[in-house]
């Protein structure tokens, strides 16, 4: 063999390079392409929606996404036919099968390293993730890549009601590739102090925003917002938690000197709310067994294997042909998320009213969230008989996204410290 590649040393540089372009540039197509693709089509859109042409806004976008993912799947095909051709092209594939086949290996095995290598170095470095990449590394991130303190047997535990709390009197330290931080619980297993349970005048409830993920404990909207307004803060956020636990982990609490209620939303929250108000007012919780092995399949999908970055860009590449927008479902409670979907704003608001035993009509409820659902929920209040405290409800939104996004991590996507003060600064500003 060695003596086959001497005499044919310029065919072998030839395929080589071929073959290594082909290889570096699908992956490039993979990781930005169809990120540029929608770009190209939603300027369009924008630019057509702009002219005054009676048509709905969100329909017209949908029409263009519909129209960018059938360009981005043809453009897979085509870098799967280049490749075949590549290879095809040259008799000497099939003169020298063994032969092409280590050297195809080995070019194989050199993007693979470089792959691994380029997308371990913007972990570690998020900053160098420019528009093109952000998104492919996102979704990286929440793929297998993420960690989740309620399911780490030091940071969580098993509740039969909620699912989950943090491990109550505990210390730990929970990271991610743009954070690493320590929590302090106290007795009912919330990121907040032991005298913080008793007569609080504010209660935040919420989800992993609440709880800070990524930032320090004194960085946290709660703990700033207790600077802020010198009243007493509770905590209450806890990871993945929906409207429905947040409204249950209420009855828990000591709500005898309780002015207001400050409810943070997630778009996460809606599969969870949503099988509440299917299920006429009844959360399904898991048990202990199915809960362990919902953690089994969290570790096994962290850890770390040669390739894996890699693996995740074909496998994307294969859902993107398959099914571009395709869902999984979660049986966390009950009922797949494939089930009747009803208006979010509507079962959230459902939740606040039928997932508790304590009476909230003289407690003054804020509600924090992305603008958008903000919005929603304001119009289904306002377009709706309901009771006086839900129509009292007042709204301040999260940090704009799009013009404030030094307010959260580049690829977590969660608020920052930055973030955090600036919505307790709102917040306070509304106490007052």
């Amino acid at each position: 063999m060695e003596e086959w590649i001497k005499k044919n040393k310029g065919i072998v540089i030839v395929v080589s390079i071929k073959f290594l372009c082909v290889i570096i540039a699908a992956a490039a197509y993979v990781c930005f392409g169809h990120t540029l693709i929608r770009a190209m089509y939603e300027e369009h859109a924008v630019g057509f929606l702009n002219n005054l042409i009676e048509h709905d806004g969100a329909h017209q976008l949908a029409y263009y996404y519909a129209k960018a993912d059938h360009i981005f799947k043809l453009g897979v095909i085509t870098f799967i036919v280049i490749g075949l051709l590549v290879i095809s092209t040259y008799k000497l594939v099939l003169a020298h099968a063994k032969t092409m086949f280590k050297l195809l290996v080995i070019n194989l095995s050199i993007t693979v390293v470089f792959f691994e290598c380029l997308t371990g170095l913007l972990f570690a470095v998020p900053a160098l993730s420019n528009n093109l990449l952000h998104d492919f590394m996102c979704s990286l991130y929440r793929n297998g890549n993420i960690a989740m303190p309620q399911y780490e047997d030091q940071m969580a535990i098993y509740d039969n009601e909620l699912l989950y709390t943090l491990k109550p009197n505990t210390e730990f330290v929970f990271s991610n590739p743009e954070f690493k931080t320590a929590y302090t619980t106290n007795s009912l297993g919330l990121r907040d102090d032991e005298a913080s349970l008793h007569k609080p005048e504010i209660i935040c409830l919420g989800d992993s925003y609440t709880m800070g993920w990524g930032v320090e404990q004194d960085e946290t909207f709660a703990q700033r917002l207790e600077q802020m307004s010198n009243k007493k803060v509770l905590n209450a956020g806890i990871s993945s938690y929906g409207t429905v636990r947040e409204m249950k982990l209420l009855n828990r609490l000591d709500t005898s000197n309780l002015e207001y209620l400050i409810i943070q939303y997630d778009g996460n929250d809606y599969n969870e709310n949503n099988t509440f108000y299917q299920m006429k007012n009844v959360l399904n919780i898991m048990s202990l067994n199915n809960y362990n092995s919902v953690k089994d399949e969290y570790s096994e999908r962290l850890r770390y294997y040669p390739g894996k970055y890699f693996i995740f860009a074909l496998t994307s590449i294969f859902a993107s042909i398959t099914n571009m927008s395709g869902e999984k479902p979660d049986h966390s409670f009950g009922v797949p998320n494939t089930a009747k979907k009803a208006d979010e704003s509507k079962v959230f608001i459902n939740a606040i009213m039928h997932a508790t035993d304590v009476d909230p009509s003289n407690i003054k409820i804020i509600m924090t969230g992305r603008k958008n659902f903000l919005d929603a929920a304001q119009s289904t209040i306002a377009s709706g008989d309901y009771p006086l405290y839900i129509q009292n409800i007042v709204f301040v939104p999260f940090p704009d996204a799009k013009t404030q996004r030094d307010h959260y991590f580049t690829i977590d996507g969660h608020l920052n410290a930055r973030g955090h003060n600036g919505l307790a600064y709102k917040l306070s500003n509304t106490l007052n």
